[in-house]
This record gives structure tokens, sequence and C-alpha cells, in this order.
């Protein structure tokens, strides 16, 4: 029933947009690809949508070269977007972000993900903030591609808030569209500290988080909770349940000395209660960053979205009302709390209402980068 609600909102809202602006349209189609309908919703994306070309790229950092991939329309370019993973070790592989990005293309955008290498190997730095400043600024100058004059920055999870973060700084700040945050932190402490205590901020209670990010948490901690040579060991113990390798995992358990035999016992049994109390006094060391916080960095100068599941457990909500809030007398601000996502993924729609704001959100996206289009042009 929920889905027919959705159709049918989106179908009736496709002529609208087309006699109106083109934007609307634009968001309605999107949404109706990424819902992965059937029948009559299937039959229109695919008259919409353009053929999408990949090439793999070479992306010049001030580290040097980095993995990228390239997803381009076959036809019409409305715009350029810089699409970053998030903390995964699949990196530009992972299975969600190809279709992701496939979907954006297939749309009329010219994406880029760049491969954040500490993102694919669990850790949270600021040499993930640099690339995607530098990512940004060596796409800008591709002009097959990225023909405008400004380019728009989407960040997934951890890498939403380094998006932000990167979007604020000078040489990249009056070249963007647009900035968007896919289940994003605003400030890192308040985020590694409710994964620490499973407590949100401003006494709204308790919220089991999800042991994904507490893993990733405690992978960025390892180094200050044992002895220096049980640190590597630990951390590659804790990587391999990240993975799902959950037998070699409880293996190293027995290889391990203590304490760090102890900790890898907490990871395999879940156990928060344990795992929390002992990152906690750390978490300031490893948050300390400006970099690594929009909440403590800069604002960007362009428009900032900030999109967020309700029921996130690995980055909570209330992250992105408090960075909606931070940024609202600093820069231009749009953001929405939905139930119709989990952390990225789009779930089960329940309800016009949720559909609606939903589709307001992205179309303003397609405004600006409408906007960004002319722009480029006219200049």
């Amino acid at each position: 029933m929920t889905r027919r609600i959705l159709l049918l909102v989106l179908l009736v809202l496709l002529p609208v947009g087309l006699v109106f602006v083109g934007p609307w349209l634009q968001a309605a189609l999107l949404l109706l690809d990424a819902g992965n309908f059937h029948g009559l919703a299937r039959q229109l994306v695919r008259w919409t949508s353009q053929e999408v070309h990949t090439q793999n790229v070479h992306v010049l950092t001030r580290y040097g070269g980095i993995r990228g991939r390239i997803y381009a329309p076959s036809n019409s370019n409305i715009g350029a977007v810089v699409l970053v993973h998030g903390v995964h070790a699949a990196g530009i592989a992972e299975e969600r972000l190809g279709p992701f990005a496939r979907k954006l293309a297939a749309h009329g955008l010219v994406v880029l993900t760049p491969e954040m290498e500490e993102l694919r190997r669990y850790r949270i730095t600021s040499e993930t903030t640099d690339k995607i400043e530098d990512s940004v600024r060596w796409f800008i100058e591709q002009k097959p591609w990225a023909r405008h004059a400004r380019v728009g920055l989407i960040g997934i999870s951890f890498s939403g808030g380094l998006s932000i973060v990167a979007a604020g700084r000078s040489s990249i700040r009056d070249r963007i569209s647009f900035t968007l945050s896919l289940g994003g932190h605003g400030e890192l402490y308040r985020t590694s500290y409710y994964l620490c205590t499973g407590r949100l901020a401003e006494g709204r209670g308790y919220f089991k988080p999800h042991d994904y990010a507490v893993g990733i948490l405690l992978f960025n901690l390892c180094d200050r909770l044992v002895p220096p040579g049980q640190s590597g060991p630990l951390a590659d113990a804790v990587a391999a349940y990240l993975a799902e390798d959950y037998e070699r995992g409880r293996r190293m358990i027995g290889e391990l000395p203590p304490p760090a035999s102890r900790i890898l016992s907490w990871v395999d049994a879940r156990d928060l209660g344990k795992i929390g109390p002992l990152m906690l006094p750390e978490i300031g060391h490893f948050a300390s960053d400006p970099n690594l916080s929009p909440e403590r960095s800069a604002p960007p100068a362009t428009p900032v979205f900030l999109l967020h599941g309700r029921e996130d457990n690995l980055i909570p909500a209330f992250e992105t009302e408090a960075l909606a809030r931070y940024l609202r007398k600093k820069a231009e601000v749009h953001f929405l709390v939905t139930p119709l996502i989990s952390h990225v993924e789009l779930e089960r729609p329940p309800g016009v209402r949720d559909v609606w704001n939903l589709l307001r959100f992205w179309e303003k996206i397609f405004w600006i980068l409408d906007r960004a289009r002319l722009a480029g042009i006219f200049s």
C-alpha cells in the first residue's frame, strides 16, 4: 500500500513538473528510480533515463594519485558532483555506491567517486578531508565532464561531515554549488560519545548504537587502549569483524595476549557495556581535530543539505538536527530527518507527507544545479 502511495504521488507530480519547472520532474524521476519500482513506474524511468558510461580515472591530490571512477550520462549534462563513499573496505566498489552514482548519472549528472584509502581502512582522519578538497579541485578542471562553473559535493555517512568541512575551505568554497551530507555527523566528539554510551545528546534518552559504528570507533582507538606491540594485531582483528570475517576474528582471540584478547572477546560478544567505558576517556584525543567536525570548522559559502534516517543508529539523526541549528546563522541550510531511509538506503515509504518532504528536498538540489548550469553558460 505504501509503495502504491509513493507511486501515485510521484506520477501525479510528473505532469506538474513538465508544465512548471524541470527540478520537480528531475527529483520525481530520481525518487522513482531509487524506489526500484516495477511496471509503469519502471517503464517511465527507463524512458526518461540516459545511458550511463563509466571510466576509471586517476585523481591527483597532495598525497599523490588516488583511484576514481566517473559515471557520465550519454546525452545532456545538467551538472557534476563528487560523491564520496563512507567507511567501508570496498571503497568505490561498495555495492550500494555504484548503483547510486549510476542513478544520479542516468538523470543527467556527471558523477566522480574518488576512493578514500583511509576510509577503506576504517580510519577517520583529516587526510580524507584533504583528499575530498583536492578531488573537488581536480574535478573542476576536467572540462569534458565538469563543464559548468561549480560542482556539487555529496558525502555518505562519516564522509558527509568531512565533506562539509572540505566545502568550507578557501580553495573550493566558491566553486561548489551545494554540499549534501547523507547520514553524516556534525560533531565527531558528540557522535563518539553516543557510540560509547548509547546516550543521545540533550537528554534524549538511550538508543542502542550499531555494532559496525562501535567497531569503527574502536578501530581508531586501538593504539590508545593497548600496549604498542598489541595495537596493530588488535586493529587487524577488529577489521576482521568489521568485514564480517567472524571466524578469523574469533581465532585471533586465542592468539593475542591480554588486554587485547580481552577487548576482542568483548567485541565478539558485542558487549558495549564493557567496550564503551574503555573507549570513553580516549575520544577527546581522537575527535579533537577541527578538520573532522563541521561544527568546529568554517562553514561552506553555498547551500548545505542534510538528509538523515530517523532510526539511524550508526550516526544518530540528532547529528543532523544539531548541525542544522549550528549552520542556520552561518550558511543556507536545508535538512530533513525522514523515516524513508535507514542509514543511507531508501526504505519503504510510510506515507504521502514523507514522500512529499523528500521530493521537496531533492527538488531544491536540482534547482541549485540548474542555476549553476546557467551561471556556467553565461559566465
